[in-house]
């Protein structure tokens, strides 16, 4: 028995346990409310004893840098990226449509209430999104509810969105895309 022989069984257990973890469908949570103003993101697993990521509230933004120097390392890294974005916006579509059969809708709901100010245009916006709400009706993972207010001009709305998604079903068009961006110019 050679001296690489438990270092090749430790470096085989970890990467059956990647490969394990990313088989697994990550379940992201969001909810948006509009009063008061609030915005919860939740990335968990569909195990109940696994435990759930809770991102923090974003706090106020930082002052930008105005030194030499971090307005010469700014313009060094807006210009390598005019080279990737230049790159990644053809290999963009195909990468969206492929991600798209990684990604599955658990459930969907938005209640707004809403009103323009002028009745007629309130009835003209209800009436473009009746088509939606209306449509939605029969589906279970989808919940809409409009309610226009013809009196005055308000909008409120609240929104939560369950997704699930499949990482390893994500790590081919991910790759791919990488390749796209970052691989060797023909």
């Amino acid at each position: 028995m050679s001296a690489l022989a438990p270092a090749a069984g430790a470096l085989l257990a970890a990467a059956g346990l990647l490969v394990a973890a990313l088989a697994v469908p990550v379940r992201i949570a969001l909810r948006v409310a509009s009063r008061p103003p609030a915005v919860d993101l939740a990335i968990g697993w569909p195990v109940p004893w696994l435990p759930q990521l809770r991102l923090p509230r974003p706090g106020p933004p930082r002052p930008a840098a105005t030194s030499r120097r971090a307005v010469a390392r700014r313009r060094r890294r807006h210009a390598a990226g005019g080279r990737f974005r230049s790159r990644a916006l053809p290999a963009l579509p195909a990468f969206l449509s492929a991600s798209l059969r990684a990604i599955s809708v658990e459930r969907l709901s938005l209640s707004a209430r809403f009103g323009a100010g002028d009745p007629a245009l309130t009835g003209q916006i209800y009436g473009a999104c009746a088509p939606l709400v209306f449509g939605t009706v029969g589906l279970r993972r989808i919940e809409l509810s409009l309610e226009p207010d013809f009196g005055r001009a308000c909008l409120s709305a609240e929104g939560q969105a369950v997704f699930r998604i499949r990482p390893l079903a994500l790590a081919g068009p991910g790759l791919r895309f990488l390749w796209a961006c970052c691989g060797p110019v023909r």
